[in-house]
């Protein structure tokens, strides 16, 4: 377990969302399939969530109508709430041939994850690609 500093951003448009999202790599499914890269031009179409993380933090956005409600994980020094995490190393998001998001980007399969688990009364789980694989 570690210590991070977990801040609400609460309901955002979709262009105030993606300014907090430069320089993230962002991972979402939406109507076309799993993607990732940086945050899209407009909102996903059919995404419930997008995953977002630099090195020194982890975003995570639920999409709802016209609105984005956002929580950052910040792994430094932050202004927000102290929470306790979790981080559960060396998972697999999609399998070969998995094809239950549609189309799955070159070399996700082969990609380790990291889920980032918010302990606590109010739990929530942000995502990352694990470094270096």
């Amino acid at each position: 377990m570690t210590t991070a500093t977990l801040r609400a951003h609460g309901r955002l448009t979709w262009a105030d969302a993606r300014t907090l999202l430069a320089g993230a790599t962002c991972a979402w499914t939406d109507l076309d399939g799993a993607h990732l890269g940086p945050a899209p031009e407009t909102a996903p179409v059919g995404a419930s969530h997008l995953w977002a993380w630099t090195g020194r933090w982890c975003a995570r956005l639920r999409f709802d109508d016209d609105a984005v409600y956002c929580g950052v994980l910040h792994l430094d020094a932050s202004s927000g709430e102290t929470v306790t995490v979790t981080i559960r190393t060396g998972l697999r998001l999609w399998g070969p041939g998995d094809l239950q998001a549609g189309p799955v980007p070159a070399g996700a399969a082969d990609q380790e994850w990291e889920l980032l688990e918010v302990n606590g009364d109010r739990p929530v789980t942000f995502v990352r690609a694990r470094a270096g694989h």
